[in-house]
This record gives C-alpha cells, structure tokens and sequence, in this order.
C-alpha cells in the first residue's frame, strides 16, 4: 500500500497510540502491524513493525524493519546490519 511520505513521517512519529498499519505484501494480500518504533537515520525512514498474524519462519515475538522509500512505499529491510542499527536505536530509547 502507498502512503504519502508526509503523512507517514507524522503518522509514524505520532506520540498517541498509532492506530495498526495495513502493508500489501505484494501478492495482494493485506498484512496488519502494530508499530513499535520509528526513527529517521542519515535521511531515511525506518520503523519495527510487528506483525497481529504470525507468520511463517518467524518467530511469535520477533518484529520486522521496514524503510519508507521516497513514494511512501514500505520496503522490508534485507541487511542484517541495517536492521541491528534500527533495533540498537530501539533499545537506546527504553
């Protein structure tokens, strides 16, 4: 699903309880996620969302990183090392 990237950015970073955000996974299928966190790092979006539906080859309580392109489309974070960073930004922030 496409967001505009200003709504995202005051969407993601408001401080109430976001309400569950509705992701295309791609194949049509609309996937639903609690937030977790949100940071903007060297000028790029990123959050932790956590999956309400488990899915396959994942752990119960793990969450996923997602980056915010320019056209306000949600892309799953495939480094590792830009994964770690986002998370140790989470835990920085308990």
């Amino acid at each position: 699903m496409i967001y505009d990237y200003r709504k995202i950015r005051e969407m993601l970073f408001n401080e109430e309880t976001p309400a569950p955000l509705a992701l295309d996974n791609g194949e049509g299928l609309k996937m639903f996620f609690k937030q977790i966190f949100a940071v903007e790092l060297d000028g790029v979006l990123y959050c932790i969302l956590k999956p309400f539906v488990r899915v396959e080859g994942l752990n119960a309580h793990n969450a996923l990183v997602f980056w915010v392109d320019g056209e306000g489309v949600f892309r799953a974070v495939k480094g590792k090392a830009v994964a770690d960073r986002v998370f140790a930004e989470y835990y920085k922030s308990l």
